[in-house]
């Protein structure tokens, strides 16, 4: 199994300490036991490029998302759009079923991305990770702020910070903390 972190108190202020990297986590950083390393804004470790999505890498993976989105969309309509064609040419069932298929099964894609496109953009809009979102409970910081995020500075704020800052500025909205070190 892998070494629980521990919360460490640095000042006044509760931070984790990574028993992996032996050091002292910003506010928002988790260790990625695949990627064997501390990754500041931690998002989530994804399968699809086997890379950590975090810090400034969040934004590429937003990107990322949107071109899939467009490329399965694209698809789907040239998928759509063949059909129409064959309708024509009195094709074999064979092929008809297979197109209707690949239709259906680029539709279904289409549908997963544009959901997942949705999550990582509403994150964004509330200056959220994706880990933040589904395991506020185990996030400290959070925990202590009555129910409100800390980081919500506003939906403009929130997709500047997003789209322009170093992923250490991941300060609370209330300015009460310094910029972790």
């Amino acid at each position: 199994g892998h070494k629980a972190d521990q919360e460490v108190m640095v000042g006044d202020i509760q931070k984790s300490f990574c028993n992996e990297c032996h050091t002292v986590q910003p506010l928002r950083t988790r260790h990625c036991h695949r990627c064997r390393r501390c990754v500041s804004t931690y998002d989530h470790h994804c399968q699809w490029t086997n890379r950590c999505v975090g810090g400034r890498t969040r934004p590429l993976f937003l990107a990322f998302l949107a071109l899939q989105s467009v490329f399965l969309w694209s698809a789907a309509h040239a998928s759509l759009w063949s059909l129409g064609l064959a309708s024509n040419r009195r094709p074999r069932r064979l092929h008809v079923a297979l197109m209707y298929l690949l239709a259906a099964f680029v539709v279904l894609c289409g549908l997963l991305v544009a959901r997942l496109l949705h999550f990582h953009l509403r994150n964004a809009a509330g200056n959220l990770t994706s880990h933040e979102r589904l395991r506020r409970s185990r996030c400290h910081y959070l925990l202590s702020s009555a129910g409100t995020n800390p980081f919500d500075a506003g939906l403009r704020a929130n997709l500047i910070q997003f789209w322009r800052a170093p992923a250490e500025w991941s300060v609370p909205a209330s300015g009460h903390a310094s910029v972790p070190t």
